[in-house]
């Protein structure tokens, strides 16, 4: 009886041991790394509660490897781990937060890339931002234009850092959407940059908006600008002025139009070198360009307009006044260089005739003197000086005999 009892019993040990190893050599254990698994983050509301909110998540995914029965193993997808950072306890700055890996039933975790995640957390604000659509495609000389947009701002909210980073919120429209007759649709936004990339981490108040466009012809037209005071102030101011200029609009309204006036610019106040914006006037349903408004300018560069001009003259040009019929006289003087001194456009106005030189002998004795020149100009101008400043005369009585 008892050994029957024992036989039993090894029996039953025997077939555990023939389980476990059929078990084992059917179904063995092994590893499988799982990679790029999204992190999901929690409590994000904990931290709008104390006005904060996440700049850069910096880590986005981990990979994770797991350990079971090759059974359990070939079962798990990726999305069956759960990996999970907790932001309850973040604080405004750079946060190190434990990433924690939930594996399936009967796996475990043998190892994974990441134990920590570092979360950058900012202030939270709120920004309105300007829309500004793109349209997508070649359209040849033809232009898509937006002629409205059911709002033309948006609020976008979220960390100090990333809200900062928006420079504007962008909507596209395919090119299969715009005609040359107005058409509207609905088109998603996009927070991005200055650069055009998107900015992560934000969030908008509209994430579509309604846009109104159509397709316009363009055409270069001349370009007509009256500029006044070019000289104001002794100053001489050069520019270029663009001589035509590419508007748009629909083929009815482009092809009458020949040329576009822009508003009288006065240089006036314009005393340095600077660029100077040029307003065209538009007829009704005529626009400029693409991008033209940035070409509409002239760079004004300001000189002084003080320039001199050097005349040589000899005696011969000098009048001797207040001589008297009993006097006669002699000069010397060699050659006079007069300097005159004026705009470019006086000076070129100028010429040797245009001079006067002139000396008073009036009341002296005989003999040589020294006599101050007096120099004047017939033509406008700023200054004239000559040099020497005076001449030798010499004078004799005629009453005086031989």
């Amino acid at each position: 009886m008892g050994s029957k009892k024992v036989n039993i019993i090894i029996s039953i040990v025997a077939a555990v041991v023939l389980w476990i190893y059929v078990v084992g050599e059917m179904d063995p254990r092994v590893t499988k790394t799982f990679h790029d698994i999204t992190i999901r983050y929690t409590n994000e509301q904990a931290l709008e509660n104390y006005g904060l909110d996440v700049e850069n998540y910096g880590t986005e995914t981990v990979s994770v490897t797991l350990t079971g029965n090759r059974s359990a193993i070939n079962k798990v997808k990726k999305s069956d781990i759960a990996v999970v950072v907790d932001l309850s306890d973040a604080k405004l700055g750079t946060n190190k937060l434990t990433i924690h890996v939930t594996p399936p039933q009967n796996t475990e975790v043998s190892r994974q890339s990441l134990s920590n995640a570092n979360v950058e957390v900012g202030n939270f604000i709120t920004e309105s931002k300007p829309i500004r659509i793109s349209y997508l495609g070649d359209y040849g000389e033809k232009e898509p234009t937006t002629l409205s947009l059911s709002q033309e701002n948006v609020n976008v909210s979220g960390a100090e850092g990333a809200v900062d980073k928006v420079s504007f919120v962008r909507g596209e429209i395919e090119k299969n959407d715009v005609g040359t007759k107005k058409k509207s649709v609905r088109t998603s936004l996009t927070a991005v940059d200055k650069d055009g990339n998107a900015v992560k981490n934000v969030r908008l108040s509209s994430t579509t908006v309604n846009v109104t466009s159509i397709l316009y012809s363009t055409k270069s037209v001349k370009l007509n600008v009256e500029v006044k005071n070019q000289d104001a102030g002794d100053l001489e101011r050069t520019f270029d002025l663009p001589e035509t200029i590419k508007v748009k609009g629909s083929a009815k309204a482009l092809k009458k139009l020949k040329e576009i006036t822009a508003e009288p610019i006065d240089l006036s106040s314009v005393t340095k070198d600077q660029t100077v914006e040029i307003k065209p006037i538009l007829p009704d349903g005529i626009e400029l360009a693409n991008g033209y408004s940035k070409l509409l300018s002239m760079k004004v560069k300001v000189s002084s307009t003080e320039q001199k001009k050097v005349l040589s003259l000899d005696e011969d040009a000098v009048q001797i006044l207040n001589a008297g019929d009993s006097i006669q006289y002699t000069v010397e003087s060699g050659t006079l260089k007069v300097t005159v001194t004026g705009t470019k456009k006086q000076l070129s106005e100028i010429e040797e005739n245009d001079v006067q030189l002139s000396a008073s002998i009036k009341d002296l004795a005989e003999g040589s003197h020294s006599i101050p020149l007096d120099v004047t100009c017939d033509k406008e101008c700023q200054a004239v000086t000559v040099d020497p400043s005076s001449i030798t005369v010499t004078v004799k009585n005629k009453s005086g005999g031989n």
